[in-house]
């Protein structure tokens, strides 16, 4: 049995005592013990905050994984391999309308159409870029079909050559499908911009007759200078025994 001291008068008694036996006094100690301010009371509660703090912890971690989990699938979406394949997936960059429009002109072969249409977009996407290797390629070309137009005319009409703007063009359409055709991805359009490469390099070394070195000098520029365009178109006209109009 233990016992404890009255706190007024002093007394030692029963500590399961309502009352001190000597002056009545109220067992502080014991009313402490049942509504719970004790050491055991204040145990308890604080285990329980200990409880319902790791409860929340865990919550919050619970939705933080969920976060993490939906914002890298969101950026896995957005960097989807649409440039490298050409096609456009639901929930990627690129309109499905817009890129059946330019799949319609390129299938019809109809590139000038491409090209206007491409231009009037005003921004650049991933997702076009099949679309935009040929119809810049076919673009740069028109100086080359125009020369081919001109050559065939055979002096029977006033005729302006452009042989110096064929090949700069040439050279800029060669660059453009070199990088389109030799790269990892498979955009779709390789035989196409292959044919563009055929029919530029019989242009170059049959209408033009140019030497093996004066194709290597067009194929391997990466920017012609004027002069240096001027200078090769001279040697060209005198070759084909043309005059410059």
């Amino acid at each position: 049995m233990a016992l404890i001291k009255c706190g007024k008068c002093g007394v030692k008694y029963n500590e399961k005592a309502e009352v001190c036996p000597c002056c009545g006094a109220e067992n502080r100690h014991r009313t402490k013990q049942k509504d719970g301010t004790g050491a055991g009371g204040r145990k308890e509660r604080t285990g329980g905050r200990k409880e319902m703090s790791t409860l929340a912890f865990i919550l919050f971690l619970a939705v933080l994984c969920v976060a993490v989990f939906f914002a890298v699938r969101f950026l896995m979406q957005g960097n989807s391999p649409g440039k490298e394949t050409g096609k456009t997936e639901a929930g990627n960059s690129g309109s499905d309308e817009t890129v059946q429009i330019m799949e319609k002109y390129l299938d019809e072969e109809k590139y000038d159409e491409l090209y206007e249409y491409y231009q009037g977009l005003g921004s650049y996407d991933p997702v076009y870029e099949k679309y935009w290797e040929v119809a810049s390629t076919w673009n740069w070309m028109k100086f080359m079909r125009e020369t081919k137009e001109a050559l065939a005319t055979n002096g029977e009409s006033p005729v302006f050559y452009g042989i110096s703007y064929a090949l700069s063009g040439s050279s800029k359409a060669l660059m453009i499908i070199d990088g389109a055709v030799n790269d990892e991805a498979d955009h779709g359009n390789e035989e196409i911009l292959k044919g563009f490469q055929e029919e530029i390099m019989s242009f170059l070394k049959e209408d033009l007759q140019l030497s093996a070195e004066e194709t290597e000098m067009v194929i391997g520029a990466a920017k012609g200078k004027s002069s240096e365009w001027d200078a090769m178109e001279s040697y060209v006209l005198d070759r084909l025994n043309l005059s410059e109009n």
